[in-house]
């Protein structure tokens, strides 16, 4: 072999060198670059501070999981999160996975906490409702500097989910979010960006939630706010009924 022969091997082979420690920093770095991009996009799509605790995913088992995701409160509303997902789990397909498309066979959310703050114009939960329907209209989440890895999802279920309506310095009642389960995301398409599978998710997980709150009456409203009103005078709220009734007599 001359000279310029071992020039081409010594150059493909550095080149093939160069691709596995690339490709070996990405897997090493997997969980961080996925804990990023959820954080990202998520904040983008929702218009709300986004955080994830950790992310596990094994590319060998074809499993991951995501802890500790909290969606927090638009501007307006106490402090706090709106949505707190304690540990979603996932079932790669990975036959198909690639740095263009990535299909997820199953995505579990269980025993989610919804927190619906209720103000005078409205609740926290429409208004991120609404920055979902906004973001639709553009390009958030999208990476405009490339080309984006694009998201199937097989298999999406929200169960056990709970939601706790909270009327601020008045009182707290709870109700259950009713279990969703969507297919297909992505699969027509070929896939769609994480900001538009993000959009899919959260738009049911906030409507079903968002007509638990409506549930809730006037009159629920008047009776929480008096057992708030009795819970502060205590002994004091039993001698004022008193003395009102006995007015009465």
């Amino acid at each position: 072999m001359g000279k310029a022969g071992k020039l081409i091997v010594g150059v493909c082979v550095g080149l093939v060198l160069v691709v596995a420690v690339v490709l070996t920093l990405l897997v090493s770095n997997l969980d961080a670059i996925v804990k990023r991009a959820i954080e990202t996009v998520g904040s983008q799509v929702t218009g709300v501070p986004v955080n994830v605790g950790s992310v596990s995913i094994s590319l060998q088992e074809g499993q991951g999981s995501i802890s500790n995701l909290r969606v927090g409160n638009p501007r307006g509303f106490e402090r706090g999160n709106a949505l707190e997902l304690e540990t979603i789990a996932l079932d790669l397909d990975l036959q198909n996975l690639s740095a263009e498309l990535v299909r997820l066979e199953s995505v579990l959310v269980r025993g989610a906490t919804v927190n619906a703050v209720q103000g005078p114009g409205g609740n926290n939960l429409q208004a991120i409702l609404d920055n979902l329907k906004s973001d639709s209209q553009g390009d958030s989440g999208s990476d405009k500097s490339g080309a984006e890895t694009k998201l199937i999802i097989d298999d999406f279920q929200f169960l056990d989910g709970a939601v706790n309506v909270v009327i601020p310095k008045v009182a707290t009642r709870s109700g259950k979010v009713p279990d969703i389960r969507l297919t297909g995301i992505g699969a027509k398409s070929n896939g769609v960006t994480a900001g538009e599978a993000a959009r899919q998710i959260l738009e049911p997980v906030m409507r079903q939630s968002i007509s638990t709150v409506s549930g809730i009456s006037k009159d629920d409203v008047e009776n929480m706010a008096k057992d708030k009103l009795n819970e502060a005078l205590g002994d004091d709220a039993k001698k004022l009924g008193g003395l009102l009734n006995r007015g009465k007599d």
